[in-house]
């Protein structure tokens, strides 16, 4: 007990230190939630697991960051790991951390796509994501059918609601945003929010065919 009580207050001082040293030293501040290992250049990099050069951070509660410090947030791919009500929690803290005008960035799997793959005529896009998505996530003689890829999106990785533009969108301005815009993969009008998505870790076009990008001002 003694000891699991000093990790703590290590892990803490250490997460501090790492807060306390980016925001003094940078003058165009960007926090980036949920990244894993993955941590980008000139970013804050926040994600729930003990990572090293990474705060620990619970993005479902109170964010440890006073009002209005970042000029810019990005996620990728976390959103839709936790329930509605939670992810709703985190863009509210998103939007208080933020500075006036400061932007956020929302990468996430986009519902249309995913239960547009239950057609009777796909797509060669569609083809070749549920081929592709059915052998390596379920099993490599896996059949690439609709029902195999969407019930592999839905229950394989710990997705907990997943999102269409109107309902990110929608959540979005409930929790403050406005000018809310889509955008390509990789694509921004702001320069500090290009390439950031991880499109190396799909096939070449299949995390474009997946994902949904929105950006909203504070």
């Amino acid at each position: 007990m003694v000891a699991a009580q000093r990790l703590r207050r290590r892990m803490r001082h250490t997460d501090h230190k790492l807060r306390d040293e980016y925001l003094a030293h940078s003058p165009v501040a960007k926090l980036h939630i949920g990244g894993g290992p993955r941590c980008l250049e000139g970013w804050l990099n926040a994600d729930i697991a003990l990572l090293p050069g990474v705060v620990q951070m619970d993005a479902t509660q109170p964010f440890p960051f006073v009002d209005g410090v970042f000029n810019y947030i990005f996620t990728e791919h976390m959103i839709e790991h936790v329930p509605f009500q939670d992810g709703s929690r985190m863009l509210r803290e998103c939007h208080r951390v933020l500075r006036t005008d400061g932007i956020i960035r929302i990468t996430t799997p986009n519902l249309v796509s995913i239960v547009g793959l239950f057609t009777t005529n796909p797509s060669p896009a569609q083809q070749r994501y549920m081929n592709w998505f059915c052998k390596a996530a379920i099993a490599p003689d896996c059949p690439a059918t609709p029902a195999n890829a969407i019930n592999a999106m839905f229950r394989l990785w710990g997705h907990q609601f997943i999102y269409d533009e109107e309902t990110l969108a929608a959540t979005l301005r409930r929790a403050g945003f406005k000018e809310i815009s889509r955008h390509p993969l990789t694509e921004s009008e702001h320069q500090e929010l290009r390439n950031l998505e991880n499109v190396q870790r799909y096939p070449v076009g299949l995390l474009e065919f997946e994902s949904l990008a929105l950006e909203a001002r504070k």
